[in-house]
């Protein structure tokens, strides 16, 4: 928009008089008509409207945005693209009400709204990761304590293993000890009869 353009569009503002025809925004824009209007449809929400019959007007402190739209698209952005880049400069959201029984349409900014919501969206992700991460320390510290009883039954079992072997083999020395006296002790009562039957 050129310096005399600009105040043109600065001296609407002041006299009240906020909104221009398409023709006079693709003028000062120089973006054809037919772009203009289908920029104002497809990002409605952002752009400041009226519409007169089939006559658009658009808020002379929206023909910046319109430019900002032109240049997003040239650089090859679709329009959800364009919408989200837009959205996240901050610029000012808007939503067209009916206001009263004249039919005129009332502007309401949402950005306050909307800023509000994405904190509370923000504050809801935050408590969700807390929770999250809450519950992975109590898996984790669960699963630190099963490995502490798995080790700990292991060790038990390894200790009643070496007991029970321990007695087994006690048990079998005992057994081939008495085994070993009682052999001996057959053995002696054997050779004392055949001494005797020897005297004979």
């Amino acid at each position: 928009m050129s310096k005399q353009m600009d105040g043109q569009a600065e001296e609407k503002d002041r006299n009240n008089t906020n909104y221009v025809s398409i023709s006079e925004a693709s003028e000062w824009t120089k973006i054809p008509n037919a772009t203009l209007k289908r920029y104002i449809l497809n990002h409605e929400h952002i752009i400041n409207f009226k519409k007169h019959g089939r006559e658009y007007r658009v808020r002379v402190s929206d023909l910046e945005k319109l430019k900002l739209i032109r240049k997003l698209y040239s650089e090859g952005l679709k329009k959800e693209a364009v919408n989200e880049r837009l959205e996240s400069e901050g610029l000012p959201v808007t939503i067209t009400l009916p206001s009263g029984n004249e039919g005129r349409n009332g502007l309401i900014s949402v950005n306050q709204e909307l800023h509000e919501l994405k904190n509370n969206f923000k504050s809801y992700m935050q408590l969700q990761e807390q929770k999250r991460q809450e519950e992975m320390r109590l898996i984790q510290e669960k699963f630190s304590q099963l490995e502490q009883d798995n080790l700990e039954l292991k060790r038990i079992i390894n200790e009643r293993d070496v007991r029970m072997i321990d007695h087994m083999n006690k048990s079998m020395e005992e057994t081939k000890k008495s085994y070993e006296e009682a052999a001996a002790a057959k053995g002696q009562q054997k050779g004392f009869w055949k001494r005797l039957f020897q005297r004979e």
